[in-house]
């Protein structure tokens, strides 16, 4: 067991500043933001209550047990995407993030079941979308993981950097539904309360 740093070490990388939004984006930039949150863990919550409080960020909630229920889950899924195409149509920033409360789950294994159907929801979403956001932000590691490997179909992205300590940022591959599109992979408890927020106010100036 090692930590993430050992690449860096065994490699032979020396260290390198934080990226910043010339890095990531071009001048001009225009469109919205796609900021995901999944995770439901404590920082992770702290982080989603201050992004809401942010002006001229549309927030789309999908409810958790509107998902996992089979006679609601498609209309909810369809619903959450014809949103959030149209908050980036106008070229607005979107918060789309999953209802915090946990459904029940008997057993592990359901608990299992109702998370990765959850995450499924997040990206058959994201998948359907038709306008191309200006970066993508996926809060929780799984999330961001599934993001990029199911909605994105990623076979290989291009490590810029860190924008934050311990918050990488990609550019995906030519295969991905969005070639070149900058990912922001943002660890559930990293960052403190208002770590997303201030990142995504950097990001538009």
């Amino acid at each position: 067991r090692s930590a993430s740093s050992i690449v860096k070490v065994a490699a032979g990388m020396i260290d390198r500043r934080l990226l910043d939004r010339a890095d990531l984006l071009p001048e001009p930039s225009t469109g919205g933001a796609l900021i995901v949150f999944g995770s439901i863990v404590p920082q992770s919550n702290a982080q989603l209550e201050a992004v809401l409080r942010l002006r001229d960020v549309a927030a789309i909630e999908l409810g958790v047990a509107a998902v996992v229920e089979p006679t609601t889950a498609s209309a909810s899924v369809e619903a959450a995407t014809r949103a959030t195409d149209e908050v980036l149509a106008a070229g607005r920033d979107v918060l789309m993030y999953t209802s915090r409360e946990q459904a029940a789950a008997a057993t592990p294994d359901e608990a299992l079941r109702i998370g990765r159907t959850v995450s499924s929801g997040l990206c058959t979403i994201v998948a359907g979308l038709r306008h191309r956001p200006r970066y993508l932000l996926g809060k929780g590691g799984i999330t961001a993981s599934d993001l990029a490997t199911r909605a994105f179909r990623v076979d290989r992205a291009r490590v810029l950097g860190q924008i934050l300590p311990g918050v990488s940022v990609w550019r995906l591959g030519p295969e991905a539904l969005w070639p070149g599109l900058p990912f922001i992979v943002f660890p559930g408890n990293v960052g403190k309360d208002d770590a997303v927020a201030e990142l995504v106010q950097r990001l538009r100036t």
